[in-house]
C-alpha cells in the first residue's frame, strides 16, 4: 500500500523490477495500491479514514508514504492549522504501527519552503525509530542507519517484520 504526497511514486519501476528478476512485471502491479495525495488535508483524510480500512480490505502488512512533509508546503494554508493536521497525520500512522502495519515514510529534507515548514521533516526524522537516513555523496549514497535517541544500529539488524 503506498500512499504518495510528492507526486514521485512510480509503479511502473516495481513492474520492471519483477520482469528484471524473470516475471511478467503484472503479478506485482495488480498487488500495489497507490493513493495520491496533494494538500496536506488530502494526507490528512487518507491517512486518518481511509489508509486503515484499505489495508484491512487487502490484507496489506505494510504502508509506504511517499512525501509527507511536502504536502505542508502550501503557504495558503496557516502554519497553526498545518500543525494540527500534521500531528493528526501522526497520530494516524502511530494508530497503524500499534495496530501492526510497518509503517514506512520515504522523504526529501531539503524542502523548499519557508523555513517554518522545513521543521515537519526534521521532527520525522527525530521521531522515526529507526531511521535511515541516505545523503547523496558524489556520484553515489551515504546511508545512515539510527535507532532511539540517535545512536546508530547495524544495518543487519533491526525490527521485526509484523503483520496487521
Amino acid at each position: 500500500m503506498a500512499v504518495d504526497g510528492g507526486n514521485r511514486f512510480d509503479p511502473y519501476e516495481i513492474g520492471r523490477a519483477e520482469r528484471g528478476l524473470g516475471g511478467s512485471g503484472r503479478a506485482a502491479l495488480s498487488r500495489i495500491l497507490v493513493s495520491r495525495a496533494f494538500t496536506c488535508h488530502q494526507m490528512e483524510a487518507l491517512l486518518s479514514r481511509r489508509l486503515g480500512p484499505a489495508l484491512d480490505r487487502s490484507g496489506a502488512g505494510i504502508a509506504v508514504v511517499f512525501g509527507l512533509p511536502e504536502t505542508f508546503t502550501d503557504a495558503d494554508v496557516p502554519f497553526a492549522e498545518a500543525c494540527r493536521v500534521f500531528r493528526s497525520c501522526l497520530s494516524s500512522l502511530r494508530r497503524l504501527a500499534a495496530d501492526g502495519t510497518r509503517v514506512v515514510l520515504v522523504g526529501e529534507g531539503g524542502i523548499a519552503s519557508r523555513d517554518d515548514r522545513a521543521g515537519f521533516f526534521r521532527h520525522l526524522v527525530r521521531i522515526a525509530d529507526p531511521c535511515l537516513l541516505l545523503h547523496r555523496e558524489g556520484d553515489g549514497w551515504k546511508a545512515t542507519l539510527r535507532g532511539r535517541a540517535g545512536r546508530c544500529i547495524p544495518a543487519t539488524g533491526g525490527p521485526k517484520v509484523g503483520k496487521r
